[in-house]
């Protein structure tokens, strides 16, 4: 008996703490935008978006979409 309340005592605050607080990705880019000059048609370029992610959760990318 002595055991389990001494384990239960340990594991306790952790859990707590655990379901108190619930993680979120937050997504940051280094630029909002970008001048890539005059572009004709047809014409194909490349260039880097650079982000990080400053939250504590996972951050998951589904889809992106050209603009």
């Amino acid at each position: 008996m002595r055991f389990y309340l001494v384990l239960i005592a340990c594991l306790l605050p952790g859990l707590i703490n655990a379901a108190g607080q619930t993680k979120h990705p937050s997504i940051e880019f280094e630029s909002l935008r970008k001048d890539l000059g005059n572009i004709r048609q047809g014409q194909r370029i490349r260039e880097k978006f650079l982000f990080a992610n400053k939250g504590t959760g996972m951050l998951e990318i589904t889809d992106i979409e050209k603009s």
